[in-house]
C-alpha cells in the first residue's frame, strides 16, 4: 500500500454519476450501471454510433457477471431494475447475438461539457472585484 499524493500515480477507476447516490436501487444494479457507462464512454470514443447517433454498448450477462463476480441470474435481476427504472435500454439483435445496449442519464442528472473549456474555468477560479485575493492567484 501507499499514501496518495499529489504528484503520484492514480490508479484506474470507473466514474460514480451522483444521480445513483440518490436511487433506490441495490449496489449490484448501481455497479453494473457503472460498467456499462464506463464502456459507452470508450464506445463514444470509438465511434460505436447507432444510425440515430446514439452511443451503444455490447457488454453480455456473462461477461457483466465474472466482472462483478456475480451470477448470471444476479446480473439479470439488476438489468432489469436498470431498465425499470430507465438507465438502460436493451434492443434485441438476433438469435446468438448480445444485445445492443443503451446506457440513459435522467433527464435531471446534473452534467457537464465534456469538452473542458479553460476560458470558462478560469472565470469561475478568478475571484470577484469583491473577493480578496488569495497566494493561488497572480495579478
Amino acid at each position: 500500500m501507499r499514501e496518495l499524493k499529489p504528484d503520484g500515480a492514480m490508479p484506474v477507476y470507473l466514474m460514480y454519476p451522483r444521480f445513483l447516490l440518490e436511487l433506490d436501487m441495490n449496489d449490484t444494479a448501481k455497479m453494473v450501471y457503472l460498467l456499462l457507462y464506463d464502456r459507452a464512454r470508450l464506445s463514444m470514443q470509438n465511434g460505436w454510433l447507432d444510425e440515430d447517433g446514439r452511443v451503444y454498448v455490447y457488454y453480455t450477462e456473462e461477461h457483466l457477471a465474472e466482472a462483478l463476480r456475480r451470477t448470471e441470474a444476479t446480473i439479470r435481476t439488476a438489468m432489469n431494475t436498470l431498465e425499470h427504472h430507465g438507465l438502460i435500454l436493451r434492443k434485441r439483435q438476433g438469435a446468438g447475438r448480445p444485445n445492443r445496449i443503451y446506457v440513459r442519464i435522467p433527464k435531471d442528472a446534473q452534467t457537464y461539457d465534456r469538452k473542458f473549456d479553460t476560458s470558462q474555468t478560469e472565470r469561475k477560479l478568478a475571484p470577484s472585484k469583491n473577493e480578496s485575493k488569495n497566494k493561488y492567484f497572480t495579478d
